[in-house]
């Protein structure tokens, strides 16, 4: 498992790369060094709030791609 200086420096490095490409410019979204658990919880918070059965289907697809290698 990477610590948080490995994931800064992948994101510097990408961001370095991405400003090189002066036709596009774009930006990250900053979401501190643990996005990924940011993203994680806004998801399954907005998932909760719809009110929708969802997480059946998103088990059987999770399992359906896990096992079709």
């Amino acid at each position: 498992m990477d610590g948080p200086s490995v994931k800064l420096k992948v994101k510097r490095l990408f961001n370095q790369e991405m400003r090189a490409d002066q036709e596009l410019s774009p930006q990250l979204l900053e979401l501190s060094t643990c996005g990924l658990h940011v993203v994680n919880l806004g998801f399954k918070t907005g998932v909760k709030q719809t009110g929708w059965d969802l997480l059946p289907y998103f088990v059987a697809r999770y399992y359906l791609f896990r096992q079709s290698n």
